[in-house]
């Protein structure tokens, strides 16, 4: 095989890819020999030109040729040429050409290089341009005009041996003798092993690696598109999937389309036909059917190369996968979406800025409370839409604490509708930030409060109102309890004194009367001393401290022991805890409860129990007796003032002691009830916040009392 063939079965080597591989000044010839194509460093080194159509003779410049795949030449700077090894120095033979025979003179190894006898050769430029390889007699006449126009050459390209095969050298030389009329009649030279050629080969290989192993990272492939010949190659992950090899082949546009999703088709289609007709299409996204299902593709391409007169030569460009991006971005929208359509559906005002305080987002609550449409707001300074005052603390204040620290809750405004109408609200804020940590939108919460507002203004002008009645209550029971008990003094001390002065003179109807006149004066007594003592269970202020119940039920004990010996009473109560409480009201409360159960007992004795326990976070405290009892359906009236459920004949009593019980229950935050029936006692429970979480301590028991 012949290093041709051996060439062109590893790689085939392309001009434009060996350019972008050089990084020394290098340009593209075609095959005739003008400039297609040159690198950065050539116009660096050279000039900008314009290079691109100009042919070799016109390039004032010392160049090498190297033959590439095509018929296509490399031009380099003879310094960046001039790097042959030892062995290529050790292998240069000599040559010499006379113009007017024709005759080409050779000397030294290159013969046995050739498969050619002896040391020295004498050979017709015909016979020698006959062993020179076709692809490269279009370069060697190129090189040969250059050397006939610049006085010198230097060029490599492949000659034939004598069994055949190929073998590259390397041809530099110039102009050594000149006729009377400037014409060149000599040339000489050295002719040896085209060692650049490894270097060329080197480069390339190394550059397609680096393509290779960036489309194995991420990219699916890349394609390259002639404009002269309309071929199409490809290589790359994505070449499998028209069966082609990832190395690189030849595509065809209809092997292509067969794999492309068939609603991108005609879009694919104009796309490509806009890419080889020239156009700068750059970026498009299709799918592709890959063995796993669509995949979303993006093809990114441009013009790489284009002629003197600004047409396209040639294009590339690359296959991305973004079935990924895609997708994200799909879910990105549907999130955005979701997060427009709940801002904008939000009970609440919602009012958004930028760090600049201009407007950038309004909600539909926003925009009906305002009276502004989203167009006429956007864009707005936010203060605009408040009253002075408050523009300038959200200027000023308000906003830069937002941006500083991120967030501000519950702050009172004023806003102004589109009428002038203003509106009560409370604004809570919070700072988005960018990526960066930079403030990026200053979301804002409003909540119309003037509604509520209006509602507590009218609370507190009726709790003012309230709180004026209570004094003036009190005043009058005060009044009440002084100004209307001396008379009933007065009423009932006469009353006495007529009955003992006059009772010999006063038949029975009349002293009758005078007792009735007694007591009613005493009942109106202890009537007024009841009311006085339920207003000010209500209207005094309570004074909390921790009430040890236990002791609190022994000294009401002590209290009430007349009425206790006289019920014969057994009483039994267990643990009780302390609680933090008003004494007074808990000594009220006891007292009343005890004293109903020793008042409605069923015979001459009563038994009361009394317990406490645990109700969630409060105490429940209950006091059970086994007394009369009464018909449930009055479960809540005995609590109201002044209401009995038995004569006066029958138990004595004005009926206010549930009252003040169920006074100062509520006061400290519980409830009272009570559960009863006829014949079988009642049990009245009530509870008390658990706020000192005290433990229930001590316990008592009483005796039962006997006639005996």
């Amino acid at each position: 095989m012949s290093d041709d063939e051996g060439l062109q079965s590893s790689t085939a080597i392309t001009g434009e890819a060996v350019l972008k591989a050089l990084p020394d000044p290098a340009a593209l010839l075609d095959a005739s020999g003008v400039v297609i194509a040159v690198n950065p460093a050539f116009s660096q080194a050279f000039g900008d030109g314009p290079w691109i159509g100009r042919s070799l003779r016109d390039l004032n410049a010392p160049l090498t040729l190297r033959a590439v795949d095509g018929g296509m030449a490399l031009a380099l700077s003879s310094q960046s040429a001039d790097t042959e090894d030892a062995q290529g120095q050790a292998e240069v033979s000599s040559w010499s050409y006379d113009a007017a025979k024709r005759l080409l003179r050779l000397s030294g190894p290159v013969l046995e290089l050739l498969e050619l006898p002896g040391t020295d050769l004498e050979i017709l430029i015909d016979e020698w341009v006959e062993r020179i390889a076709p692809e490269d007699r279009a370069m060697m006449a190129g090189a040969t005009m250059s050397l006939v126009a610049s006085g010198m050459a230097d060029v490599e390209y492949r000659l034939r041996t004598q069994s055949g095969a190929y073998v590259w050298l390397n041809l530099r030389g110039g102009v050594s003798e000149y006729g009377p009329d400037g014409a060149p009649l000599k040339f000489t030279g050295f002719l040896g092993p085209a060692a650049h050629r490894k270097r060329l080969e080197t480069a390339f290989v190394e550059g397609e690696r680096a393509l290779f192993e960036a489309v194995s990272a991420g990219l699916l492939g890349a394609w390259n598109l002639d404009m002269r010949t309309q071929r199409l190659s490809g290589r790359g992950r994505a070449m499998e999937w028209i069966g082609k090899p990832t190395g690189g082949a030849m595509i065809g546009m209809e092997e292509w389309l067969a794999i492309v999703h068939p609603e991108d088709i005609e879009m694919t289609r104009q796309a490509y036909q806009d890419v080889a007709g020239g156009a700068p299409v750059e970026t498009f996204d299709h799918r592709l059917k890959s063995p796993e299902g669509w995949r979303w593709v993006r093809t990114r391409s441009a013009i790489v190369a284009r002629a003197e007169d600004g047409s396209a030569l040639r294009a590339a460009g690359v296959l991305i996968d973004v079935t990924g991006e895609r997708a994200y971005a799909k879910a990105l929208e549907a999130e955005k979406q979701r997060f427009e359509s709940l801002y904008r559906s939000t009970p609440v005002m919602l009012h958004s800025l930028d760090a600049q305080g201009r407007t950038l987002l309004v909600n539909d609550l926003w925009c009906a409370r305002m009276g502004y449409s989203e167009a006429e707001a956007l864009g707005r300074p936010g203060w605009e839409f408040f009253i002075p005052e408050d523009a300038r603390r959200i200027r000023e204040e308000i906003l830069p604490q937002v941006l500083r620290h991120g967030a501000i809750d519950a702050v009172p405004l004023t806003a102004l509708t589109r009428s002038g109408a203003p509106i009560e609200v409370r604004l809570s804020a919070f700072l988005e930030r960018d990526a960066s940590g930079e403030p990026l939108i200053a979301h804002g919460a409003f909540s119309d409060v003037s509604d509520l507002n209006a509602a507590r203004r009218a609370l507190e002008a009726h709790a003012a109102a309230l709180e004026r009645s209570n004094r003036e209550l009190d005043r009058c029971a005060t009044v009440a309890s002084h100004d209307l008990q001396e008379p009933l003094r007065k009423i009932s001390a006469f009353a006495s004194l007529l009955a003992r002065r006059y009772e010999d003179q006063i038949d029975a109807d009349g002293r009758q009367s005078l007792a009735y006149l007694v007591d009613a004066a005493m009942r109106m007594r202890r009537l007024i001393d009841d009311l006085l003592a339920y207003s000010r269970t209500s209207n005094r202020e309570l004074e909390f401290g921790p009430v040890d119940l236990s002791a609190l039920f022994a000294t009401t004990l002590d209290e009430l022991s007349l009425m206790v010996a006289e019920a014969r009473a057994e009483i039994e109560c267990g643990p009780l805890p302390t609680v933090q409480a008003d004494l007074t009201l808990m000594r009220l409360l006891l007292q009343n409860l005890l004293s109903n159960a020793l008042k409605y007992r069923k015979g001459a004795h009563v038994r009361i129990v009394v317990r406490a326990e645990r109700d969630g976070e409060a105490w429940r405290i209950t006091v059970a007796d086994d007394g009369i009892g009464f018909d449930p359906r009055f479960a809540e009236k005995v609590f109201a003032p002044f209401q009995r459920l038995h004569n006066r004949e029958a138990f004595s009593g004005t009926g206010i002691g549930l009252a003040i019980c169920q006074q100062a229950v509520e006061r400290h935050g519980g409830r009272i009830w009570v559960d009863t029936e006829p014949g079988f006692g009642a049990r009245f429970h009530f509870t008390l916040p658990d706020r000192a979480q005290a433990e229930p301590q001590g316990s008592i028991r009483s005796p039962a009392q006997s006639n005996t």
